[in-house]
């Protein structure tokens, strides 16, 4: 009878055992997202993590400079406004041109801007490419991160490409891809595309903009640039 005693007793205790282990186990993977063993962050995830916000200026510190940085859409917005009669805005767009162009011909502008203004130390790059060269996602996003992690004086801020009308080259199907990898890149993002399609927005040729739509997109883009102070 004893033995059959220590049999339970030790079944009990096994059973216990594994009652405990599989609630052990099932706090675990709660914990761990859905996985058994801890997950560690990829540097991909973390570095993205810090990327928006690194540098937060605000508009009245009189040591930053904003450069408007674009295609024909923000050559249009600079003859709608006028983004260099602004304190300490400035503007460097090209009507047709992309990735190329931004990364050997644009920066070169952008680092003599620089130069010229030696009593600004700090720089917003306010930068909307893309609609010319959708396909170029990839190299803008490695762009950036060359740009940012070389020089801790930049805060950049990707502005999305914003909405066609019938276009017949380009579908805003595309551009919300785009904008999506913009997004999700981790930088400080400025949504304009979802707005000029919620209050919609007048084109003069289905790719460029009236001057109130312009007026209005460059309005989005200062009120998003507080909003990130």
């Amino acid at each position: 009878m004893k033995k059959y005693a220590d049999f339970i007793l030790a079944l009990i205790a096994l059973i216990i055992s594994i009652v405990f282990a599989i609630i052990v186990i099932t706090m675990n993977v709660k914990k761990n997202g859905g996985s058994l063993f801890p997950v560690e962050k990829s540097e991909t995830h973390e570095s993205n993590a810090t990327k928006s916000g690194k540098n937060a200026y605000t508009a009245d510190d009189e040591t930053v400079g904003t450069i408007f940085i674009g295609d024909s859409r923000f050559v249009g917005m600079d003859k709608a406004v006028d983004i260099e009669s602004k304190d300490r805005q400035f503007c460097v767009a090209k009507i047709g041109q992309g990735y190329y162009w931004f990364k050997n011909t644009a920066l070169k502008k952008i680092e003599k801007i620089r130069k010229e203004n030696t009593a600004l130390t700090k720089w917003r790059y306010v930068v909307c490419l893309g609609v010319n060269d959708l396909g170029n996602s990839e190299n803008y996003l490695k762009l950036y991160d060359e740009l940012t992690s070389s020089d801790d004086s930049i805060q950049l801020v990707l502005v999305s490409v914003n909405p066609v009308k019938n276009y017949p080259t380009i579908t805003n199907s595309q551009i919300k891809k785009f904008n999506v990898k913009l997004s999700d890149a981790g930088y400080d993002y400025i949504d304009t595309f979802s707005q000029l399609q919620k209050k919609g927005f007048q084109s003069t040729d289905g790719l460029h903009y009236d001057n109130e739509t312009y007026e209005v997109i460059y309005n989005l883009i200062e009120k998003g640039l507080m909003d990130l102070e």
